[in-house]
């Protein structure tokens, strides 16, 4: 993780449990998860391009997964405007119309239906979509 410690994220108001877990490793299942809990959410992707400043012509890697309702971006660290450019502000990309099978979510990075499970208790648990 580059920029600020977890110690820091957290005084800014971001909510660091499960961090590596949720923020970095599996964040498209726990967008699916949110996206069950409510279903008028989308999915969305941010990422970084190789030209820089949103310039997607020589390509993208993508970095986070969310869900979103067109306002804000929803993930383990709480609630976010778009274009929601990740907790550090470096992602320079942005596509708010993903689809999870194009991503091979939630396959590609989780266990299935029992990790779904425990990220809708982590975001019960720290209210992240409170205020919708």
């Amino acid at each position: 993780m580059t920029g600020r410690s977890l110690a820091e994220l957290s005084r800014a108001g971001y909510i660091t449990e499960d961090w590596h877990r949720w923020q970095q490793g599996q964040c498209g299942t726990y967008a699916l998860a949110l996206m069950r809990m409510q279903p008028g959410l989308r999915l969305g992707v941010s990422g970084i391009t190789e030209n820089g400043d949103g310039d997607a012509s020589g390509g993208w890697r993508p970095v986070h997964f969310y869900a979103h309702d067109d306002a804000h971006a929803y993930d383990s660290a709480g609630r976010h405007p778009l274009p929601y450019h990740g907790v550090h502000g470096s992602l320079d990309y942005h596509e708010h119309d993903a689809r999870p099978d194009d991503w091979s979510l939630p396959d590609e990075e989780s266990t299935g239906e029992s990790d779904i499970k425990t990220a809708q208790d982590h975001a019960r648990r720290n209210g992240i979509l409170r205020n919708t």
